[in-house]
């Protein structure tokens, strides 16, 4: 009886072992079928747009973050925002590769993208973190984070009970007029902490248009995201004119005071 439950044990023992073997075999196999061939990436060429279109299309949005800085003195403002594109690459779908193209470890300039400046750019800080999607009909979608500090002209005449049109003027600046900018609204939008307690932040209006450039004689396709800003009247007068105009009150007090008491008015002053 002994002897038969001992064999008993070294069976079940041999057909665990087998079948976990055959369990990681398959799992290797099927690892192995799944990788992609990315090497037929290297007859993508990455310097050129998509030649399947006479257009392509560049959805552009913001995710604005906080507004950092308004400097008055520079005329210009600070933000933080996640800077989103997206376009449609054939060359990149399943279709056309055999395989999805989000298998291979790629990055921005691994493939093509369309290279876009803003015009009023004061100084700006790249933040590491950028994320790049492409889905198996080749629709690419690219995120970077930036800070940025821009410059923008500033009507401080009313200050500082003024309105400031804050803008973001960005512009598409290859040489290929097939690429048109577009705005994507479902990629925009202010976080709720985009805001400063100087400051109201108002409506964004967004405006996309092309500019002829006469020494290229080509049109540059621009997009313009510009947002109303109104100081926030209680924080100067509770922040600036309240503390200033009690100094100033302090100051006259001094003459209020009989002249022969000249201590009283030492200390004051």
């Amino acid at each position: 009886m002994r002897l038969y439950a001992v064999k008993m044990v070294i069976c079940l023992f041999l057909i665990s072992f087998l079948y976990i073997t055959s369990f990681n075999e398959s799992g290797l196999t099927q690892e192995i079928v799944d990788k992609p061939d990315c090497s037929k990436l290297d007859e993508y060429i990455k310097t050129e747009p998509p030649p399947e279109s006479e257009t392509t299309e560049v959805g552009v949005g913001v995710f604005f973050i906080n507004l950092l800085d308004v400097n008055n003195t520079k005329e210009t403002f600070t933000i933080d925002g996640i800077f989103i594109q997206n376009w449609k690459d054939p060359r990149l779908s399943k279709n056309s590769l055999g395989f999805s193209a989000n298998k291979c470890d790629l990055d921005i300039s691994d493939i093509w993208s369309p290279e876009l400046q803003a015009l009023n750019l004061y100084e700006a800080k790249l933040i590491k973190g950028a994320s790049l999607e492409i889905n198996k009909d080749g629709d690419v979608v690219y995120r970077q984070r930036y800070i940025g500090e821009l410059y923008n002209q500033f009507d401080l005449k009313n200050f500082p009970f003024d309105k400031q049109a804050f803008t973001i003027e960005l512009v598409q600046v290859e040489q290929d007029e097939s690429i048109k900018l577009f705005y994507n609204e479902e990629n925009t939008e202010f976080s709720d902490t985009f805001n400063r307690q100087d400051w109201e932040i108002g409506d964004l209006n967004v405006l996309t248009y092309s500019d002829y450039l006469i020494s290229q004689d080509r049109y540059l396709s621009k997009i313009a995201f510009s947002f109303i800003a109104k100081r926030n009247r209680g924080y100067y007068i509770w922040n600036i004119f309240l503390p200033v105009s009690l100094i100033v009150l302090m100051a006259w007090c001094v003459f209020w005071i009989d002249p022969a008491q000249l201590a009283p008015q030492k200390g004051l002053s």
